[in-house]
């Protein structure tokens, strides 16, 4: 009986082994080396986003920029089976880069793109352009026209397309009632965001995500530190739970501690079966925010500061 267990226990340990085998060469697979992209394309249907690894030439950012594009607007050789992203290349116009947000312009046919074409022209853009360090962000301008979540389309990340963007049917468009920073700091302001999300985010993340990209009205002001990332959230039993790194604990100059708190709880709050919110910093709650709102509490809607 010895014997026979102690072999169950050499195959298992053989069995995890592999595994944990398996597991890294996938991760290796997916992962890609400093100095190459993914540059991404329509494939053969037009119906789906597909990647092609690329290691550009270019170190500096705005050479970076220019370098992706020209990959994005021309298939390499030997891949007739793919398309651009953009039906055709007279589209593109320039772009300009403003801190963490890459602004593209383009002529008045980008807007003849079908619903299908548009959201994958907007998603592999994203996937590709914001994986250049520094960027972060996208807008677009058609014309003379910047579009927005009114219209729409928004500023929008990489991170927006989280998975693999085969199936826009996967993807809703949703308005989200959020809470901004009036000009003094001191006031809440509400905003209506309507957004393009993967049913597969959980909806909570959503709003989170939409907070950290920032007001539309150009007089309210951000709400959460600019190199904040958000870990993880989740919601039971009523609680939605928001995980930051640190840096959320970087205070925004000329804004009361408590703008920022109930800018979160409250626009949580709006998601239906929400009623009390968690915030945490790296896992913790042992943490007081500008020295003065205690993490540990469990948050309630507070509208006592909306202006």
């Amino acid at each position: 009986m010895r014997k026979r267990n102690k072999w169950i226990v050499y195959v298992l340990f053989i069995l995890f082994i592999v595994f944990i085998g398996c597991a890294k060469k996938e991760k290796v697979k997916n992962e890609l080396p400093n100095d190459e992209f993914r540059i991404y394309y329509l494939n053969s249907s037009q119906t789906a986003l597909t990647s092609i690894v690329y290691k550009p030439e270019a170190t500096k950012k705005e050479d970076l920029v220019e370098e992706s594009l020209t990959q994005l607007l021309n298939v390499p050789d030997g891949q007739q089976d793919l398309a651009s992203v953009l039906p055709q290349k007279e589209i593109y116009q320039k772009y300009k880069l403003d801190g963490k947000t890459l602004t593209l312009y383009f002529s008045d046919e980008y807007a003849k793109m079908d619903k299908t074409r548009e959201i994958l022209c907007r998603a592999g853009l994203a996937k590709t352009l914001t994986q250049i360090d520094g960027i972060q962000f996208i807008s677009i301008y058609v014309g003379d026209h910047q579009i927005t979540a009114k219209n729409d389309v928004t500023t929008f990340s990489g991170d927006d397309f989280l998975d693999s963007v085969s199936n826009v049917n996967s993807y809703e468009r949703a308005k989200l009632k959020l809470y901004f920073s009036d000009e003094k700091g001191e006031k809440l302001v509400e905003e209506t965001h309507e957004v393009f999300y993967n049913i597969n985010t959980p909806m909570e993340k959503v709003v989170i995500n939409e907070l950290m990209h920032g007001p539309t009205n150009a007089k309210n002001k951000k709400t959460i530190a600019t190199d904040t990332k958000l870990i993880n959230t989740s919601i039971n039993d009523g609680i939605c739970y928001v995980n930051f790194d640190t840096n959320f604990l970087t205070a925004i100059p000329n804004q009361k501690d408590y703008v920022t708190i109930y800018s979160i709880v409250n626009s949580l709050s709006e998601i239906s079966g929400v009623s009390k919110v968690q915030i945490s910093v790296n896992g913790s709650q042992n943490y007081k925010y500008q020295d003065d709102i205690d993490l540990s509490t469990l948050f309630e809607r507070n509208m006592e500061y909306l202006n």
